[in-house]
């Protein structure tokens, strides 16, 4: 009896040259979400400096008295009782001796310890806000924005507002 040669086993030239560029798109895929994640992994801890730059700022800033006019205790509050409110900006004071909410309007820095950061300020009047309270004449809401710049060019604001009480 005669016995045939059987051409059914192994793979052919084309299936293996098949089977290597599919594994090797896959691979490729999987090296580009690799690298995408490594790239992106420091993301992050840049956006948690950011909110704790705001929010360092904003402690700074707020518990200060309203305006230059204010007393130290807050009572009264600059245009009552005869006190006027002076105009928002700085009092040409040197920023170690900033002493009221509006003399950080302008401050443009960078913190120590936070290279390439960087942190702007700005103090408007908010009394036409609209948030609930009338307020004519000067200015009895001040509106703070703390604007952080980080390595990587995103930019963080946060806003706080202050009331003349």
């Amino acid at each position: 009896m005669r016995t045939r040669p059987n051409s059914d086993s192994g793979f052919t030239l084309i299936e293996l040259v098949m089977i290597i560029i599919v594994l090797a798109v896959g691979l490729l895929g999987v090296l580009k979400a690799l690298n995408y994640a490594t790239s992106h992994s420091t993301d992050p801890m840049i956006q948690i400096r950011s909110i704790e730059l705001g929010q360092r700022y904003l402690d700074e800033i707020l518990p200060m008295r309203f305006n230059e006019n204010t007393p130290d205790s807050g009572i009264p509050a600059c245009s009552a009782g005869g006190i006027p409110c002076a105009a928002i900006g700085t009092d040409g004071e040197a920023r170690a001796n900033f002493d009221d909410v509006d003399d950080f309007n302008g401050l443009v820095e960078t913190p120590a310890g936070y290279p390439g950061y960087t942190v702007s300020v700005a103090v408007v009047d908010a009394s036409g806000d609209n948030i609930g309270v009338a307020n004519p004449g000067a200015p009895h809401i001040l509106r703070i924005d703390v604007t952080v710049n980080d390595p990587l060019n995103s930019q963080m604001t946060f806003s706080a507002y202050r009331m003349n009480f």
